[in-house]
């Protein structure tokens, strides 16, 4: 070995020129064992299940005629609330709140069912508030409910546009569970 470390080549140890040329040998073998993996991926937003559809419920404006201070008043509108029951509305219940504006001295709202889908249970009958707060009708079957609302009220003794809201919403059964 020793020997093999004194000879030269040109001058220069051989040694030193081995050891470069394994260098090189050892750089250019890795370059043709390298390999270049690519990894993709695709990156989305998690799964949200869409949201339950329990139905519509569809009431118009009213613009009620004018009244007298101190004057009863009542109006029958038909057909004028339609609950449209939508695949997960089944049990849930067409509630109804009712905030009358301060200029009625007696603000009474009524709904009755007057159809209902082919099958169902529902009753025909009027619930009402008078004054304000709410009710509820249970709907048991998918489909078309119409109720027909009758507003009825007598006006203060002050004047002025008066603006009462009526909220219909579709939301969980008022019966307990059996």
């Amino acid at each position: 070995m020793k020997r093999f470390l004194r000879k030269r080549w040109h001058g220069l140890p051989i040694g030193i020129i081995a050891t470069v040329f394994i260098g090189i040998a050892v750089v250019a073998a890795s370059a043709y064992i390298t390999t270049t993996l690519t990894i993709t991926q695709e990156i989305k937003k998690p799964y949200v299940p869409p949201p339950p559809d329990y139905g519509t419920v569809t009431a118009p404006d009213i613009d009620l005629s004018r009244v007298d201070t101190n004057s009863s008043f009542s109006q029958t509108l038909t057909g004028a609330v339609v609950v449209e029951l939508g695949p997960d509305g089944e049990g849930k219940a067409m509630k109804m709140v009712c905030a009358p504006d301060s200029k009625y001295t007696l603000f009474d709202v009524t709904i009755t069912l007057t159809d209902r889908p082919e099958g169902s249970e529902v009753p025909f009958y009027g619930l009402g508030i008078t004054g304000g707060g709410q009710v509820a009708v249970d709907l048991d079957k998918r489909g078309t409910y119409i109720f027909d609302l009758t507003i009825a009220g007598k006006a203060g003794s002050s004047t002025g546009s008066a603006s009462s809201t009526i909220e219909f919403t579709l939301d969980d059964s008022t019966t307990p569970a059996r």
